[in-house]
């Protein structure tokens, strides 16, 4: 089955027969033996999750590993999204100061939140099914109107998120399928189970896919299409050339990596948003972009790293937050 493409952000979802369950929850035992099948989210920390944010569209159920070399030691971390400012419809992260809901109902943020969602993707990345970086899976979506319909079932004191495979899908990108399922207080299934979320990168066949998280607002890509020239495709390639050979060889590359592509299409929404945006961007590109082609070009990548650290934190301090707390008020 397919997402219509018009569906609404906030229905995204369906209930779907528990023999699709099964078939679903067998399919990922027999492709991922090793894994958590299943992590528990109490029904109290959804509701902290969607009341973290006004009006959200739903919740991106994003994974993390608390230890990169322990599948058993799954987490989700519980985002809220706003319905959309994209042209493509995929639901837009909303970032918190105070971090966010994780299954066992405590809020992550900062360098513990990179770290648990870099370690799931160093994990699948480096594992037997070697994917490309940017395209695997890091969480699923769904509608509010389609969670708060599962958290109203009778009896319904949480939500198993079931991880599950459909290794007859004729899409690979189609083939991770999840699965939530209702269960009462001793965790005992009520039978009632939703599926047809939005994995997140999109999938190619699903509306805003197929560019990966590099597809979904890169902050470096927009400042070079607004303000390169000259060898602008070359100046790409030496900054990710930077970031696989250097960055990712770092002992926390890969939370910085999944840190970047998680706060990059929140950062320009934010700064696209002030009536400065235009001054901001072209500082940020004669500055801080310029400033680090140069570097790379000397051999400094360690001092490239620290400019790429400073230059997040200004910017999520300074632009996020705070634009953040003013729509909230």
């Amino acid at each position: 089955m397919n997402l219509n493409k018009k569906t609404p952000l906030d229905a995204i979802g369906q209930f779907i027969s528990h023999s699709e369950y099964q078939t679903l929850k067998t399919g990922f035992a027999a492709r991922f033996p090793g894994a958590a099948p299943a992590v528990f989210l109490s029904k109290q920390s959804i509701l902290d999750c969607i009341s973290s944010y006004p009006c959200l569209s739903g919740i991106s159920f994003r994974y993390g590993l608390a230890d990169v070399n322990d599948p058993l030691s799954r987490k989700i971390i519980m985002v809220p999204c706003e319905h959309t400012t994209g042209e493509k419809g995929e639901p837009d992260l909303v970032l918190l100061k105070d971090g966010y809901v994780s299954n066992d109902g405590k809020k992550v943020k900062g360098d513990e939140l990179w770290q648990l969602l870099g370690n799931h993707v160093e994990r699948v990345y480096n594992g037997r099914f070697h994917e490309v970086l940017s395209k695997v899976h890091r969480g699923y979506f769904w509608g509010i109107q389609r969670i708060s319909a599962l958290l109203a079932q009778e009896g319904c004191d949480g939500l198993m998120f079931n991880f599950g495979y459909n290794a007859a899908h004729p899409f690979p990108c189609k083939r991770n399928q999840q699965v939530l399922e209702a269960v009462d207080a001793g965790r005992q299934s009520l039978h009632v189970f939703m599926e047809y979320g939005q994995c997140d990168p999109p999938c190619v066949f699903e509306p805003g896919g197929g560019g990966g998280v590099e597809g979904t607002g890169c902050l470096v890509k927009e400042l070079m299409g607004r303000y390169g020239s000259k060898g602008l495709t070359q100046q790409l390639d030496v900054l990710r050339s930077f970031r696989d050979d250097h960055m990712l060889e770092q002992p926390d590359g890969y939370a910085l990596y999944e840190m970047y592509y998680f706060v990059s299409r929140p950062i320009l929404r934010a700064i696209q948003a002030l009536p400065e945006k235009e001054q901001i961007l072209q500082d940020l590109y004669n500055h801080e972009l310029q400033q680090a082609l140069e570097l790379l070009n000397k051999g400094a990548f360690d001092q490239v790293l620290n400019l790429y650290k400073r230059t997040m934190a200004r910017l999520m301090d300074s632009c996020i937050f705070e634009a953040v707390l003013i729509n909230n008020e």
